[in-house]
């Protein structure tokens, strides 16, 4: 099956060049050659990030000092919006590194970025749930170096590995619709491939059509290499996983041959919670400190803002802190934070309704997979230009950008959530649906009392990738630009995305510190608790 739908996706892509081909725009003809140089450049990145990943993710797991430095940094590190520094960090790779090279480097840098935090906690996560007898038996065996890790490391670190490697393949494709195209300090930054050929085509109404015919190759390209090579990946994973040495579970093996998509992202989250509490524990770190600095910082940050005109000895912060209020920054921290709310409010109440369906048997799983793997099959981020042009067409260009930016919020987080409910919908325990029957619960009771409950680990999980996915969404939905004109909706991205357009890496920096410090204070007094609490109440999060 899985062939029959790669081979149908290539003619798609072929005929999808052909098309292009014939539309008139020169640049459409070298649509081939930008779609291999996105995939030269994600595949040399992935190679890189899977060899540090593992590296690294070894070292950690087994050096109590390494482990206990990298860890928590890491952690940290991931919870940055990488969309928030790009601009600033490519300028300053181009300023070192100038010519086409640096403009290479500063987009893999980014590519890194976003593929490397998956690949390291999940290793980290299968080195360390190696079970002890294992590891005594193989001392007993005299396994050590290179043995230890060929007959007991590599084999635990595969299905992890693989799981990982799909997602930050799947990242890429994301963030390469970003990193190619970028402006800063009212000046483009592009390199050659296919998301500037998008970015570039839905500038004008002439090429907008062209422009989804990027969108529709780079979509192709995607269920190819799902196809051809991760599932079929995940299908060795699973013919071989009693030959590992160690109980792979079912439920990480079928949804990563059903969709190559979020079940990564939950096993990571729970790595890295598990990581953290182990880091604690062990060396005294806690996340409240990084959560109290944070705190401290973004006072300070408003002090900054109000008393910039008082700080002589600070003349260039002060000079690129005027004209800026703390009103400004609360009202666009305000402003996003509500549109968040409100798409994830959305996406939650979808999620819960497919996934009691599935739980109630109106709707089959395997169905609802499928529409999965081809939701998730474009990436979202390419999404938004061709989008947001076609809208400016028919609205106002603030009404079109707020419509566009809810838009992409809702492709950006429903996915998570709506992922990771149903998928524990359908794994629901058949003695609980039993029991459920056996004292006469049905309908809206059977969904209040024992659905939505046992539920509520995985919603409280998609629910935290979903807040983490959308922060990089805003910054890139509440600012556009189409035919030379710069349209903005109040926000904290189009805060941060005003300033990077207008170089000023001083208000780039204080916005990136808020938007991280709302990041992690969300992580660790919201989603962090609420785990906590299902923890105690005896809720299986696995």
């Amino acid at each position: 099956m899985g062939r029959y739908f790669a081979a149908g996706g290539v003619a798609v892509l072929f005929l999808t060049f052909l098309f292009a081909y014939l539309s008139g725009y020169p640049d459409a003809r070298l649509l081939p050659l930008y779609a291999g140089l996105s995939l030269v450049r994600i595949s040399a990145v992935f190679v890189l990030s899977l060899a540090v990943g593992v590296g690294l993710g070894i070292l950690a797991a087994t050096s109590r000092s390494a482990g206990r430095v990298m860890i928590p940094i890491f952690d940290v590190l991931q919870s940055v919006p990488v969309l928030g520094y790009f601009p600033v960090l490519l300028v300053g790779v181009i300023l070192a590194v100038p010519g086409v090279v640096g403009e290479e480097l500063g987009v893999a840098i980014l590519l890194f970025t976003a593929m490397e935090w998956s690949i390291f906690f999940g290793v980290v996560g299968a080195v360390k749930a190696i079970p002890q007898t294992v590891e005594e038996a193989a001392s007993g065996f005299g396994l050590n170096g290179y043995h230890y890790f060929r007959n007991v490391v590599l084999p635990a670190i595969l299905p992890a590995l693989l799981s990982a490697s799909t997602l930050a393949w799947s990242d890429g494709w994301t963030f390469d619709a970003v990193s190619e195209f970028v402006n800063y300090g009212n000046r483009l930054y592009t390199v050659p491939g296919l998301g500037s050929f998008i970015e570039k085509a839905s500038q004008t109404p002439a090429t907008l059509g062209v422009s989804w015919l990027g969108l529709l190759v780079m979509g192709e390209l995607v269920v190819i290499t799902n196809q051809l090579v991760w599932h079929r990946l995940a299908d060795q994973a699973a013919k071989h996983r009693a030959h590992l040495g160690f109980h792979v579970p079912e439920r990480v093996v079928h949804p990563l041959r059903s969709v190559g998509g979020q079940s990564r992202r939950m096993m990571g989250l729970r790595y890295r919670v598990e990581l953290l509490h182990r880091a604690r524990a062990k060396y005294g770190f806690s996340t409240k400190r990084i959560a109290e600095v944070f705190g401290g910082g973004l006072l300070v940050v408003g002090l900054a803002l109000v008393l910039s005109d008082l700080i002589p000895d600070l003349p260039f912060i002060g000079a690129a802190l005027s004209g800026q209020s703390l009103a400004t920054l609360l009202l666009g921290t305000a402003s996003t934070l509500l549109r968040m709310t409100a798409v994830y409010l959305a996406c939650l109440l979808i999620s819960v309704g497919v996934a009691l369906l599935v739980a109630q048997g109106r709707l089959s799983a395997s169905k609802f997979y499928v529409a999965y793997d081809i939701g998730r099959a474009v990436p979202y981020l390419a999404l938004f230009p061709p989008m947001f042009a076609t809208l400016v067409q028919v609205l106002p260009g603030a009404l079109g950008l707020e419509v566009s930016s809810y838009l992409i919020l809702f492709m950006g987080m429903i996915w998570y959530v709506i992922f990771n409910v149903v998928s524990a919908a359908s794994f629901l325990p058949t003695e609980l649906k039993e029991v459920s029957a056996l004292f006469g619960f049905k309908g809206s009771k059977l969904a209040r009392s024992v659905i939505v409950p046992a539920l509520l680990p995985a919603i409280i999980t998609g629910s935290i990738l979903a807040w983490g996915g959308g922060w990089n969404v805003v910054i890139y939905s509440e600012y556009a630009r189409y035919g030379g004109t710069a349209y903005s909706i109040l926000g904290l991205g189009s805060l941060l995305d005003e300033a990077a357009a207008a170089g000023n890496p001083v208000l780039v920096g204080v916005y990136l510190f808020v938007m991280s410090g709302i990041v992690i204070l969300l992580g660790r007094l919201v989603w962090r608790r609420l785990l906590s609490r299902v923890e105690k109440r005896g809720l299986d999060l696995s």
